[in-house]
């Protein structure tokens, strides 16, 4: 039985109070603690939005509470969502190490007008010529370039060389394949990765010898080189050896053809 009016009652929190009193019609009732928990339908029961700063995203649909969640307002169309060790940002997939970044050019040299095949010199260092462009890939839509790193400029119909643009800078491998006709015993067979400014060897990327009587052979080699934002590169190929007056000349047999491939290994 209450001791005092319901004006005079003390303050008392849930877990130590026996019963609440009221009364339903005519009727005094009393009802426990538990008897007042009841499940809440977040449907029919909850309307409008809970703020950010409340547990909730503000906003009314699933899009939007992303969107708000990540701050997708700050990002570029070409950045992910990453963790820089203390918070989610966004980054291009370039500039995030964790992130493999696929950058990859295959090019050849075709026989057509604008750089038709012709007899390689015997002793004679030579640029060889690509004129097409077979495959450019890259995992970075904003790059400088369509393929970004590297730019092929077909100078003439006997030169060509490679530009690396802003985004390229960093290790790079080069893949170089050799088909030609020509090839007699005893005659050396190398290719080297130049500097298109300085004219200086950057690295040799073949370096064989024929010893078998075949005429069509093909040759291939790879290196790892680091390259800086700007630089000009080409590809030439040097026949000494064997027999004076063994001038190769590029064979497309088969469909292969003398080709580069610059891909992208590391910042």
């Amino acid at each position: 039985m209450a001791d005092k009016k319901f004006s005079a009652f003390s303050t008392s929190a849930k877990a130590t109070t026996d019963y609440v009193v009221g009364y339903t019609g005519a009727n005094n009732v009393k009802l426990t603690p538990a008897d007042l928990v009841t499940d809440v339908d977040l449907t029919s029961d909850v309307t409008g939005q809970l703020p950010l700063a409340n547990g909730g995203t503000g906003q009314a649909n699933a899009q939007d509470a992303l969107n708000s969640l990540t701050n997708i307002a700050g990002a570029s169309v070409d950045e992910i969502l990453t963790y820089n060790g203390a918070d989610a940002i966004f980054k291009k997939p370039s500039d995030n190490s964790y992130i493999p970044s696929r950058r990859l050019g295959h090019y050849e040299w075709l026989d057509d007008v604008s750089a038709p095949y012709f007899n390689v010199l015997h002793g004679s260092t030579t640029i060889i010529p690509f004129n097409s462009t077979i495959l450019e890939t890259t995992s970075n839509p904003s790059s400088t370039f369509g393929f970004e790193g590297w730019t092929r400029n077909l100078l003439s119909t006997t030169n060509s060389n490679f530009t690396l643009g802003a985004d390229g800078s960093g290790w790079w491998k080069v893949t170089a394949r050799l088909h030609f006709y020509d090839l007699y015993a005893d005659l050396d067979v190398q290719c080297f990765l130049y500097d298109s400014s300085t004219g200086l060897v950057e690295q040799m990327i073949i370096d064989n010898k024929v010893v078998e009587g075949s005429q069509d052979q093909m040759y291939q080699g790879t290196i790892i080189q680091e390259f800086s934002a700007g630089d000009s590169k080409d590809i030439r190929v040097l026949f000494s050896g064997g027999t004076a007056g063994q001038n190769p000349f590029p064979s497309a047999s088969n469909n292969a053809r003398t080709s580069v491939t610059f891909e992208f290994i590391s910042a």
